[in-house]
């Protein structure tokens, strides 16, 4: 699957179109293939929640020095107490997409390494709680503003959300489109 992350590395916007099966498995191999080259990660996290993808995520290998997550999940859903991390940003309200571009903002001055990929991962969700047309203004804003940084976007997009909700506006923000399946396919 390296092969296939080539261009996400070289191009600025990119949406992976992955199927359901393999969505987990792709951004486990993203992050990591991130880690190898020395890459910073921020993971905007709006499917599975940031504890999850931390274990997954050592359990394959990756150091989480360089890995930045930004929760859209468990605060939604919890009052617990959660653990301090200062690698994780909980996100109670996300019914503001300005409190994301935020948190992304606010995890963006801790990296510094030269190179950035920012993970948005799961386009479905973010259309499960907003209207298309707002989710098409967010992707704009954050493209707008990796436009001036060595940040690279990733859009994750499993099944037909794009042809299904923002259309083209998403197509028109992106470099290139790859379709992948999972290691289990």
């Amino acid at each position: 699957m390296m092969q296939e992350f080539e261009t996400v590395f070289d191009e600025h916007h990119s949406l992976l179109k992955v199927d359901e099966d393999g969505f987990f498995d792709v951004n486990v191999e993203l992050v990591k293939e991130a880690s190898n080259r020395d890459t910073a990660v921020i993971y905007v996290a709006t499917k599975k929640p940031y504890l999850m993808l931390k274990n997954a995520l050592q359990e394959h290998g990756v150091g989480m020095d360089a890995v930045h997550f930004v929760d859209c999940i468990v605060k939604t859903i919890t009052n617990e107490k959660l653990p301090e991390d200062e690698n994780v940003l909980y996100l109670k309200r996300t019914d503001d997409l300005r409190n994301i571009g935020t948190a992304i903002s606010a995890k963006a001055q801790h990296t510094s390494h030269d190179k950035t990929i920012l993970i948005i991962d799961s386009l479905a969700a973010l259309l499960s709680v907003h209207p298309a047309d707002k989710v098409a203004a967010f992707i704009t804003d954050i493209q707008e503003r990796l436009d001036t940084t060595e940040m690279n976007l990733v859009l994750f997009d499993e099944g037909r959300t794009v042809e299904d909700e923002v259309g083209q506006e998403i197509y028109d923000i992106v470099d290139n489109v790859l379709f992948l399946r999972g290691r289990s396919q």
